[in-house]
């Protein structure tokens, strides 16, 4: 079990639980998704925050796949870019929703 924490940017941070069959369904949803990649050795770039729920989803579904795992110490364009061209990166986890 875990226990995340919200940001509170609607109201209050709040503690959210995950059960270990939250986290076992998770998972194995994102390494169905991931046997449909092509062969070779699957690499993956961060550029998301680890604390974040998504990089911490992100990171276990990675872990369990036997990926290997590229850690940017922040984010920058040209040092993604060039990243994703030097370690041959197969898998980029990223947020595309809103911005204000």
């Amino acid at each position: 079990m875990t226990l995340l924490y919200s940001s509170g940017a609607t109201g209050k941070s709040k503690g959210v639980i995950s059960t270990h069959r939250n986290l076992i369904a998770m998972i194995s949803g994102a390494l169905s998704r991931r046997d449909e990649m092509e062969g070779g050795e699957k690499i993956c770039l961060f550029i998301i925050p680890l604390f974040h729920v998504f990089g911490f989803f992100c990171t276990l579904s990675c872990i369990a796949a036997g990926s290997t795992i590229v850690v940017l110490p922040k984010f920058d364009l040209a040092e993604m870019l060039s990243a994703i061209q030097k370690y041959r990166v197969k898998s980029l986890p990223a947020y595309f929703g809103r911005f204000k």
